[in-house]
């Protein structure tokens, strides 16, 4: 992969508008810039377009820039001959996000071809294939990360071999041998369970000669019970029929009294409907005499309701305009009840305003004084802010000689052990070279005596140089001490007396809110008092509710036209109470009319319909007797019948038993049966358990460290070596070879152990362990291995590893260390297509062809190719 432009959106430091970064050009350039500009943020960007994915792990949320609800990277790389685009968002509604994602393939004529998946993880995928690598692949080959150098040659052994399987993903092995065991743990269980359950099968056949046994034993017995149970059934059916026959005849004699009873009721019914036809007939017959005098008061009471509904409908149309007269009486008051709120609401008016326009003065006095007060503090905050100006600056000044002292005393401190390291190399004295001449532990130099003199010298002055200063430093850090303190002091009065800054600020605004009070009042206390005086006219002059007065006038009017008598309402009404008898009188006399030939004809049905039931009850009676007489003997049947049924449950119950008895064994017998299959079966599964057991326990130990993972990193050494001893023999002009030693001798002398040691051959074809190097060699060795597992791990992916991003972290190396790195960069520099370095030393920037500088600008984060 070949980055070639990379275009930002709203993206952690970079803004919408922040222009394209161009790699095409570039081949070796140093991305520099500040800390916090923006370096990371490109390789972050680059990193989640093509895998969604960060080096901090950070949410996507957290990637939009502050105040923005939506990012989005464009980012075109080469691969091969293709050119290829990937373009991923983000946008953020309320407490949600959603992301898009577009993958597409530069055209013969310079356009784009879309390639994307039906799904954003669909479309994820195929940019993997495409890249042949995924997100940890990539990290761990192409990006060098600060710090990481030397994280593989610095640590033991066995430490060095778990990073060497951590980089080739051999944990998988580790998860499919835990898998393996898991699986050999649970055929083990099954294996076990199996047993037992044959084991239990076994029992269960083991009865089957004695169930057989059993069952031909039952047969004789069920076949007499049988037998018993068919004639039981016989007798009890012959006496149940009797008793059906005997309940029947009860039935009958049952409806024969119910038939009685009613015939006895409906004769007394008739009896008592004769008796009031009767008495209604001669009723009528009294109230036909009295025909005329019924009719003329009738017609009376009629005369007088009619007057009565007249005067009625006079009586609510008066009732209705009184109503109407009162509604318009309450309306005249309540508009001059209205006239005198309105003239009560002015006067209050005009009473507050002169109460606050007696405040004026006052307000004014008082607004000046808080006036004078704030000027004070105004001053008071200038000398404020100037005393913390000068206490940033002291602690600054402050910082920078503790960070000075630190960095002398690293120095010195390094200067001694250097100093050390020669005096024990004096010491030990070299062997075959003349007194006084020792080799130098540093570079591995021969030395004289005088060479030693001059470089114990220098060490020595270096030293006492840095202490001195360091010395210089401490009092002065003491003497800024004292004034911050000062300061501090007097900062800490000043905001004190600060605080009461926004009291008067708040009486102010009180003040002249008050103020514009008065200014309002006025003008309300000339405008309510014109207002008064034109309320005060209305109200003498009567000048309000007009209508309302020409309305009780007309309706005065109407009442007086309507004539309405109260007096003689209530004597109509008083004789037609009187008469009221006469309507039921007239309705009772039209009745008799109407029903005395109905009445007549119903007497004479009445009398007949009780004849023909004293008849019918007559003959009911003799049959009644005959009915008693044959259900005397139901008793004793369904006796004898209860005593039969007894018997029969005894047998039936018995037969029942016996059969139950039978089945349950014939079921035995089937069970058995199948627990003979299924023993086969079991048996089956039994073997086969075991035989998948110990296939998953040779699993585990294939997968585990000491079987395919040992076997692919005994694979793969060869290639590391091959690849790190190419770098490093051009690093090193041929003078320095590497090689890995997979295993060695036990002490015991009975074995091997495994391991992972690193032995390096000079140029006097000395071997020596890596531990034994220091310096400028032990850089490059690191170097040069980390490369080669860069360029393995790629390899293993199936990806050709054409980019390559350093971030070594140059500021925490001297002068000396910073130019080895260059001079290793510039030798490995052909064998990719892209390298950029980060850093933000400026001593730096001018050692690459090419320099990529990040910039943060109030309108965020830009890079510039230079």
């Amino acid at each position: 992969m070949i980055p070639l432009r990379l275009t930002l959106k709203n993206f952690m430091s970079y803004r919408d508008g922040s222009p394209p970064l161009d790699f095409a050009p570039i081949h070796t350039a140093c991305l520099s810039g500040e800390n916090g500009a923006g370096k990371s943020a490109l390789l972050t960007a680059i990193t989640w377009s093509l895998w969604g994915a960060t080096p901090a792990h950070a949410d996507d949320e957290d990637l939009i820039a502050q105040g923005e609800t939506e990012m989005s990277v464009d980012f075109e790389f080469g691969l091969g001959d293709q050119v290829y685009r990937v373009l991923r968002s983000r946008t953020r509604k309320g407490k949600t996000t959603t992301g898009k994602l577009y993958f597409e393939m530069q055209a013969p004529d310079g356009g784009w071809r879309p390639i994307s998946g039906n799904s954003a993880r669909e479309t994820q995928r195929l940019i993997i294939e495409r890249l042949r690598m995924d997100y940890d692949t990539f990290v761990n080959s192409a990006f060098l990360r600060q710090g990481r150098a030397d994280e593989f040659t610095t640590k033991n052994a066995t430490e060095r071999k778990e990073i060497l399987a951590k980089i080739l993903g051999l944990e998988e092995y580790d998860v499919l041998a835990e898998r393996a065991r898991e699986q050999a743990r649970s055929r083990e269980s099954d294996r076990r369970l199996l047993a037992a359950h044959i084991q239990q099968l076994a029992l269960q056949i083991a009865r089957k000669p004695d169930v057989q046994a059993q069952l031909a034993e039952l047969a004789g017995y069920l076949s007499q019970a049988r037998e018993i149970l068919a004639v039981a059934t016989t007798e009890a059916e012959r006496l149940h029929l009797q008793v059906a026959a005997l309940e029947k005849d009860k039935l009958e004699l049952e409806n024969v009294r119910a038939r009685m009873a009613q015939d006895e009721v409906e004769i007394s019914k008739a009896d008592k409907a004769i008796a009031v036809l009767e008495a209604n007939l001669l009723r009528y017959r009294e109230v036909l005499a009295q025909r005329d005098g019924i009719t003329a008061g009738y017609q009376r009471l009629q005369t007088l309701r009619t007057r009565e509904r007249e005067l009625s409908d006079l009586a609510h149309q008066s009732r209705d305009l009184e109503s109407e007269i009162h509604r318009l009486e309450r309306a005249i008051d309540h508009e001059r009840s209205g006239l005198l709120n309105q003239i009560g609401l002015v006067e209050r008016t005009i009473s507050e305003s002169r109460r606050v326009l007696e405040t004026r003065p006052d307000l004014e006095r008082r607004l000046a004084e808080v006036r004078v007060e704030l000027a004070h503090f105004e001053a008071l905050d200038q000398e404020w802010r100037a005393a913390e100006v000068e206490r940033d600056m002291l602690q600054q000044r402050q910082a920078g000689l503790a960070g000075a002292n630190d960095k002398l005393k690293e120095e010195a401190d390094a200067i001694k052990r250097k100093l050390d390291m020669l005096n024990e190399a004096v010491a030990a004295g070299p062997s075959g070279h003349q007194h006084g001449r020792a080799n130098c532990p540093l570079c591995n130099g021969l030395l004289d005596a005088d060479a030693l003199a001059r470089v114990r010298a220098s060490y020595e002055q270096d030293i006492a140089t840095r202490r001195q200063q360091w010395k210089t430093n401490k009092r002065d850090c003491e003497t800024l001490d004292k004034q911050i303190a000062t300061l501090a002091s007097r900062i800490t009065d000043m905001e004190q007396k600060l605080k009461a800054r926004k009291m008067a600020e708040k009486r102010e605004a009180t003040y002249e809110r008050e103020l514009q009070g008065t200014v309002e009042a006025e003008t309300r206390l000339a405008r309510e008092t014109d207002n008064l005086q034109a309320l005060q006219v209305r109200l003498d002059m009567a000048d309000y509710a007009h209508a309302e007065r020409q309305a009780l006038a007309e309706a005065n009017a109407r009442l007086t036209a309507l004539g309405y008598d109260a007096q003689e309402h209530r004597r109509v009404a008083t004789e037609s109470q009187q008469l009221n008898d006469y309507e039921r009188r007239f309705a009772d006399l039209r009745s008799a009319e109407e029903k005395q030939e109905s009445d007549t004809e119903r007497l004479a049905r009445e009398k007949e319909n009780r004849e023909g039931h004293a008849a019918r009850l007559t003959r009911e009676r003799a049959e009644e007797v005959r009915l008693a007489a044959a259900v005397y003997e139901l008793a004793e049947r369904r006796r004898e019948a209860g005593e039969q049924d007894s018997k029969l449950r005894t047998e039936r119950d018995r037969f029942e038993r016996l059969s139950r008895e039978q089945a349950a064994l014939d079921r035995e017998l089937e069970g058995i049966a199948s627990a003979e299959s299924e023993r086969e079966i079991k048996a089956a599964e039994l073997t086969l358990a075991s035989a998948e057991k110990t296939i998953y326990e040779d699993l585990a130990k294939a997968f585990g460290k000491g079987g395919i993972q040992a076997m692919i990193i005994e694979d793969v050494v060869p290639e590391l070596a091959e690849e790190a001893n190419r770098l490093l023999s051009r690093m090193t002009d041929g003078r320095m070879q590497l090689a890995f030693e997979t295993q060695r001798q036990a002490r015991s002398k009975d074995g091997v152990i495994e391991t992972l040691d690193i032995k390096i051959t000079d140029g006097a074809g000395v071997a020596r362990k890596y531990e034994m190097f220091s310096g400028g060699e032990a850089f490059r060795i690191n170097f040069a291995v980390r490369i080669a597992l860069s360029r393995l791990l790629a390899h293993r992916a199936g990806a050709q590893l054409q980019t390559l991003i350093i971030d070594e972290g140059f500021g925490t190396q001297d002068a000396q260390g910073r130019e080895r790195l260059v001079q290793a960069i510039r030798t490995i520099q052909d064998d990719f297509e892209k390298i950029l370095v980060i850093t933000h030393i400026d001593e730096l920037k001018d050692e690459f062809a090419a320099r990529i500088d990040v910039v943060k600008t109030a309108r965020g984060s830009q890079a510039v190719v230079n």
